[in-house]
C-alpha cells in the first residue's frame, strides 16, 4: 500500500471521520477545494479512548498515515500525519459516514508504475551511426 493522507481540521477527524483521503497536496486540494498543508499531531489518548478508536488508529496505521509510540511509564502516543485544510470546507464537499472511508480501496504498488504508461514494452531504435565501430560484430576471416 501507498502512503495515503486523510484530510481533516484536527488528528482525531482524521482518525475517527476524515473528509476524505489523498496521497499528493495537489489531490487533497482538489478533493476539498482549499490550499492544505500536511500537519503532524501527537495524540495521547486514555486506555478508553484508544479501546474506542483501535479500529480507527489500525486502519490509519495500516495507509500509513499514523504511527504508533509508548511513553517511558507504557502509555499509548499516536502520531498522526494529515491534510489540513486552510478554511471552512465548502458545503458541497460530502463527509464520509462513520467508519466509512475511500482509505479502505485495495491499492497496489504497481499502480505507480503501470497506471501511466512509464514503462515501455518496445523502444525505438533508430539506425546505428556507420561511423560507430561496432565492437561485437562478427569475426573477418584472415587472409
Amino acid at each position: 500500500m501507498s502512503l495515503t493522507y486523510p484530510i481533516a481540521h484536527n488528528g482525531l477527524e482524521a482518525l475517527t471521520s476524515p473528509l476524505g483521503t489523498a496521497r499528493t497536496k495537489s489531490g487533497a486540494r482538489a478533493e476539498v477545494g482549499l490550499d492544505v498543508t500536511l500537519e503532524t499531531e501527537w495524540l495521547k489518548p486514555s486506555e478508553k479512548e484508544e479501546t474506542e478508536l483501535r479500529q480507527a488508529i489500525e486502519r490509519t496505521i495500516g495507509h500509513g498515515a499514523a504511527q504508533r509510540y509508548e511513553s517511558e511509564n507504557g502509555a499509548t502516543i499516536i502520531a498522526i500525519n494529515y491534510w489540513k485544510p486552510a478554511g471552512e470546507i465548502p458545503a458541497e464537499v460530502k463527509r464520509p459516514l462513520a467508519g466509512e472511508s475511500d482509505m479502505s480501496r485495495e491499492d497496489h504498488a504497481d499502480d505507480l508504475y503501470f497506471r501511466h504508461g512509464r514503462t515501455r514494452t518496445s523502444r525505438n531504435k533508430g539506425e546505428s551511426d556507420p561511423n560507430q565501430m561496432d565492437l561485437f560484430g562478427s569475426p573477418k576471416e584472415p587472409d
